[in-house]
């Protein structure tokens, strides 16, 4: 995954990432996140990125035939987190968008 550890918390807009308590919060209010959503956040935090190049990230140690499956469940996230008003996408939504905190 992303190392998080020694990043202090951030702030985008109205999104703040506690990466040591991996918490984030939406206009003050935590919001539940999966392992991968966490780590899709903290990716995002560095930058605007894409499905492929975010499943690359978080999938490490993932072999390499495996990470365009990973980059689809990394993709089924950011739908979500999109529909969550978490994430930004510019549409239409397929594996190349980029994805940014919003």
């Amino acid at each position: 995954g992303i190392s998080t550890s020694a990043q202090e918390p951030i702030s985008a807009g109205e999104l703040e990432i506690d990466f040591e308590r991996r918490l984030v919060t939406v206009r003050g209010e935590s919001i539940r996140l999966t392992y991968v959503e966490f780590e899709i956040l903290a990716a995002l935090a560095q930058g605007p990125a894409n499905a492929a190049s975010l499943a690359r990230a978080i999938y490490r140690e993932t072999p390499a035939t495996l990470l365009p499956a990973a980059a689809r469940n990394v993709l089924a996230h950011l739908i979500d987190l999109t529909e969550r008003n978490v994430v930004v996408a510019n549409p239409p939504v397929d594996l190349s968008t980029r994805f940014a905190l919003r």
